[in-house]
């Protein structure tokens, strides 16, 4: 008969002698008491390891306590010091800024009356030099252009400049054009025999031009 259970039955027909299972309850009981009086023992232990931690804690965090006591007096008082001694060494910092700061200012005000002088005369000289310049340019103008034929501009000199500007950028620029008629003169301040050569050059394509001279700078 199916019992879900190991009877004698079942013992008998395994050939296993009866009183096993007695015996095997017997030793299960018997380490059952021996587990639970090991874990009796565990928790007795535990419960004394744990008075003995908070015991612990406890002293250590009133040593702590003490500690941090004395170390904050001992922070507010090198606080105060430290404050004190800072406010001094601000104190004559700010007057040796002041001492300093007044020798800057009365240099500032030397080189500021300095720098007025310079300008006053650099300003002069830079006037006499612009007009030293103008005069120049004028009395070079007028002796450059004095011996065309009519001094006559007009259209003409107007396309042959502006070709010359467009073909020959700066070059351009150091040219006078006169005309008289269909003859062009141009009255050069400086460049190279190469530019003048272009520019000579450029000025016969422009239409109405006959004939091209030049005046070379002295």
């Amino acid at each position: 008969q199916v019992s879900g259970e190991m009877d004698q039955q079942t013992l008998n027909r395994l050939g296993i002698r009866g009183g096993v299972l007695d015996r095997a309850s017997d030793v299960v009981r018997t380490a059952g008491k021996k587990v639970r009086g090991a874990a009796t023992t565990a928790a007795d232990a535990t419960t004394r390891g744990a008075r003995a931690t908070v015991s612990a804690t406890t002293t250590g965090a009133r040593s702590t306590a003490k500690r941090v006591t004395k170390g904050a007096k001992a922070t507010r008082t090198g606080a105060t010091i430290g404050a004190k001694e800072v406010a001094s060494g601000v104190t004559t910092g700010a007057r040796a800024t002041a001492t300093v700061g007044e020798v800057a200012a009365s240099g500032a005000a030397t080189g500021a009356r300095t720098a007025a002088t310079v300008g006053k005369a650099t300003a002069s000289g830079a006037a006499r030099g612009g007009k030293a310049v103008t005069a120049g340019v004028s009395r070079g103008a007028k002796a450059a252009i004095s011996w065309l034929p009519g001094n006559k501009g007009g259209d003409l000199a107007d396309r042959v400049k502006a070709r010359l500007k467009r073909d020959l950028n700066s070059t351009a620029e150091d040219v006078w054009v006169r005309t008289d008629g269909k003859n062009v003169y141009l009255i050069f301040s400086g460049g190279t025999q190469a530019e003048w050569n272009r520019a000579v050059a450029t000025a016969r394509k422009v239409d109405g031009v006959k004939n091209v001279f030049i005046r070379l700078p002295e």
